[in-house]
């Protein structure tokens, strides 16, 4: 069981990050298109 759980926080946490990054992206992207 602990196991699974270490595995399924981590893949939470890799999928936060990766929201996260994206997010970044778009959001500096979005601002160098603007201006």
């Amino acid at each position: 069981m602990p196991l699974f759980n270490s595995g399924a926080c981590r893949m939470a946490t890799a999928q936060l990050q990766s929201t996260r990054q994206a997010l970044l992206h778009s959001v500096s992207f979005t601002g160098c298109r603007s201006s």
